[in-house]
Formats: C-alpha cells, sequence, structure tokens
C-alpha cells in the first residue's frame, strides 16, 4: 500500500472510531433524556413514591455523566495516541527519505568506482603496452647502431 493509502485508511478508521463514541456519548445521556421528557406528575403518584423515582433518576444521571466523563477521556487518550502515531510515522518518513539519499549515494560512489577501476585497467594495459614498444624501440636502436 502507498503512503497514501494507509493514510486515507487511517483516516477512515478515525472517523469509525469517532462516530463510534459519538453515538456512545448520546446513547450514555437517552435514559436521562427518557425520563426528563415524560411529564412528572404521570410517573408519580404518591409523595414517598415519587422520592424514591427521583433519587433513582438522580442516579442514573450520575450514571450517564460518569460513563460521558470515561468516554471522554477516553478519546483525549486516544487522540493523544493518534498524535503520537503520526509524529512517530513522520519520524519515520523522514528516516526512509535519508537512508534512501544515502543510498542514491552510495549507487553513486560504486559507478565511480567501477569506472575508476576500468580505467585503471585501461591505463595498466597502455603502460604495458608503452614498455612493450620502448623495449622493441631499444631493440631496433641497437640493431641500427650495428
Amino acid at each position: 500500500m502507498s503512503q497514501d493509502e494507509v493514510a486515507i485508511h487511517a483516516i477512515k478508521h478515525a472517523l469509525q472510531a469517532l462516530r463510534k463514541r459519538h453515538l456512545l456519548e448520546e446513547g450514555a445521556h437517552a435514559p436521562a433524556i427518557v425520563a426528563l421528557s415524560k411529564p412528572i406528575i404521570s410517573q408519580f403518584r404518591i409523595g414517598s413514591e415519587w422520592k424514591d423515582k427521583v433519587e433513582n433518576l438522580e442516579v442514573e444521571l450520575q450514571q450517564c455523566y460518569k460513563a460521558q466523563a470515561r468516554l471522554s477521556e477516553q478519546l483525549v487518550v486516544e487522540v493523544a495516541e493518534c498524535r503520537a502515531s503520526k509524529a512517530l510515522v513522520q519520524e519515520k518518513e523522514a528516516i526512509i527519505n535519508d537512508l534512501r539519499l544515502e543510498l542514491t549515494k552510495t549507487r553513486m560512489n560504486s559507478c565511480n568506482y567501477k569506472l575508476l577501476k576500468k580505467k585503471r585497467q585501461s591505463i595498466e594495459l597502455v603502460m604495458s603496452e608503452n614498455q612493450e614498444l620502448k623495449a622493441q624501440l631499444q631493440e631496433m636502436i641497437v640493431k641500427a647502431k650495428t
């Protein structure tokens, strides 16, 4: 997968997680909303029953707030983890780019080394031919003098 595909996949995954958390947070408030939307008179008949139901609703509302607080904390933690992961990915991408540059330089050095090696061999061949020609020249000079 290319970097763009990985990034798109990560963004889609993060959006799905955010939607899921949003639905969970809405769900945490649903019992309190339902309870408050019904008329109080129809829910309570007598004083003691009314008091019990109010206490139950208060407990339920507190539980909803706690659930919402936990979900908010989870969201903060996951956002922080996401940012840390993003920073790590960027750091690794920078390292990869540095390694690519180093590899390119090494390849160029290798090509230069091979070229220099061929040139050296050519020079050695020319030098040996030159030595042979000098020897032949010396022989010809000696023959010419005699």
